[in-house]
């Protein structure tokens, strides 16, 4: 026996035994996320206040566990500080860092010579 989707009416496999699928699983995940968006903007105002009572009682351990995450992964984390930052800051020509980051990516230099 073959339902349909109740959202997009495509053919549900049901095999006879217990209740018959009302969605497919695209459908089910786009209803059941409209309702949990509906549920935050209803209650917008409880959940940040809850969100900020568990922040200021919590203070102390949140901060600790942020500080030995940062101590345990310190080289981790400014290899990717320098990565970012090279990439964003570097000439696209020669490489070199730049000083104020420009549209065109290039440096006073290159600017220059392809002006030139």
């Amino acid at each position: 026996m073959i339902v349909g989707c109740h959202g997009c009416a495509a053919e549900l496999p049901y095999d006879g035994r217990g209740r018959p699928p009302k969605w497919c699983k695209r459908c089910h995940n786009e209803n059941i996320a409209a309702k949990q968006r509906a549920y935050y903007e209803q209650n917008r105002d409880e959940i940040a206040a809850k969100q900020r009572a568990y922040y200021e009682q919590n203070r102390d351990e949140i901060a600790a566990k942020k500080r030995a995450y940062y101590e345990q992964n310190r080289d981790e984390i400014a290899a990717k500080k320098r990565a970012y930052r090279e990439q964003k800051l570097g000439c696209s020509v020669c490489g070199e860092r730049l000083r104020h980051p420009s549209d065109d990516g290039l440096c006073g230099f290159c600017a220059e010579e392809l002006a030139a």
